[in-house]
């Protein structure tokens, strides 16, 4: 959905829903964040920027799921402490690229 963080796992994938995305975070064992910018009641990029000062979660790849798609736009998502951008309409070829880089990193 739009308005929900999917988060990868070794084991499982599941959606969460604001607003309790940074308390879910927290609880489970991930191996990568896939962000939907645009969070609902909350912010994407807050929640990057949470991950990024949380010690125990600073070491996930975050991607990060936007409709912004001009160079600056995604720049700066990128200064917001994600690791990768893909832009709505999503190109699902693209986003299996980063999926495998970032999960190859963690791995």
């Amino acid at each position: 959905p739009s308005s929900a963080s999917a988060l990868a796992s070794p084991s499982s994938a599941s959606a969460l829903a604001s607003p309790s995305s940074a308390s879910a975070l927290a609880s489970q064992a991930l191996e990568l964040v896939l962000l939907d910018v645009r969070l609902g009641e909350e912010d994407g990029l807050d929640l990057a920027r949470w991950i990024r000062a949380t010690p125990e979660l600073k070491h996930l790849p975050v991607i990060a799921v936007t409709a912004h798609a001009l160079r600056h736009e995604q720049d700066e998502i990128m200064r917001q402490g994600c690791n990768a951008v893909v832009s709505k309409p999503i190109d699902f070829r693209l986003l299996r690229r980063q999926l495998d880089l970032w999960l190859s990193v963690t791995r």
